[in-house]
């Protein structure tokens, strides 16, 4: 008896925030794992199986707290990496002789960018002069220096460590590099 009484409690406890949205998701025809969840509670305490049903209550509460934790987590993550995109990118213009501090976004295909030792790669590109490392980890988490030269693919969001700085011809847009479209891949999976 003494278990079929803190089975009832945890079932107060656990399940009214499931039962109500499980009501808003009736009210607009959608059926989700609230309205399960609800069903399979409610059945297992007409049933008289009050520790199953306030095993589903408890086991779908933690999930949930365990979900909201990882979304909460994601979204630090995708604003971290967010925040390694750098803001302005160094494009070269006038033949070379001359290099001009422009918005990262409007950074085109085609555009020819100078990067120096200790900057963030701004967009993906073709290496065309200079010999360096570049660190991948934010994309990858490969901590050991990659080392680029003319005809290497770099990508952006990546930081040049040097010795050297490189000269690269943009292959995408700052939207559009595969830091982009991780960020946004990242967020519309949160």
């Amino acid at each position: 008896p003494e278990l079929r009484y803190l089975s009832l409690l945890s079932l107060l406890l656990s399940l009214p925030p499931v039962l109500y949205a499980a009501g808003v998701s009736l009210a607009h025809r959608r059926s989700d794992a609230n309205v399960m969840t609800s069903v399979a509670a409610i059945g297992a305490v007409l049933l008289g199986e009050y520790w199953e049903g306030a095993t589903v209550g408890f086991l779908y509460r933690i999930g949930r707290m365990l979900e909201e934790r990882c979304v909460e987590r994601c979204g630090r993550a995708i604003g971290e990496i967010v925040e390694l995109m750098p803001e302005t990118a160094n494009l070269v213009v006038g033949g070379g002789d001359e290099i001009t501090v422009v918005d990262a976004e409007t950074v085109v295909v085609g555009d020819v960018l100078s990067i120096r030792p200790g900057e963030i790669i701004p967009t993906d590109g073709t290496v065309l002069t200079g010999s360096s490392a570049l660190d991948c980890s934010t994309l990858t988490g490969e901590s050991v220096p990659v080392p680029v030269s003319p005809g290497h693919s770099v990508r952006g969001g990546t930081h040049l460590l040097g010795p050297a700085r490189l000269t690269l011809r943009a292959t995408s847009t700052s939207g559009n590099s595969h830091l982009g479209r991780l960020v946004r891949t990242v967020e519309e999976a949160a």
